[in-house]
């Protein structure tokens, strides 16, 4: 008997997909998406990466970010690449772009080619 009261318990939860979820609860889209600037450009390129629901999640914040950090950017790596193609494709509303991290050849190389195309897009 207790099993079968065991698992109508376990059918009643639902999942929230990709949400983030505190006590059974889920928090405002919009806050969801708030969090996501804290994250640096190895998170944003994972998150990228692991569903489509989060791609759209991460596409969606950059679309309406008006500024961005990002930490040191290697054009050589995989998900600096990814990062920095979203970034791209994504950034109708940015205004404000914050550099840091130590200054690299190729990291000139991935911000002078970032930058051209930002002022391709709003010119």
């Amino acid at each position: 008997m207790e099993f079968s009261k065991r698992a109508a318990t376990e059918s009643k939860s639902t999942t929230t997909g990709n949400r983030l979820n505190l006590s059974g609860r889920c928090l405002p889209a919009a806050l969801e998406s708030e969090t996501l600037s804290f994250a640096g450009v190895d998170e944003l390129a994972c998150l990228l990466n692991t569903s489509h629901e989060m791609r759209a999640r991460v596409n969606q914040f950059l679309s309406t970010a008006r500024r961005l950090c990002l930490p040191f950017i290697d054009t050589t790596d995989l998900g600096s690449a990814i990062c920095l193609e979203a970034v791209e494709a994504n950034s109708g509303r940015l205004q404000e772009l914050d550099l840091r991290g130590t200054i690299s050849e190729s990291w000139l190389e991935g911000l002078s080619v970032l930058l051209t195309r930002l002022v391709d897009l709003l010119f």
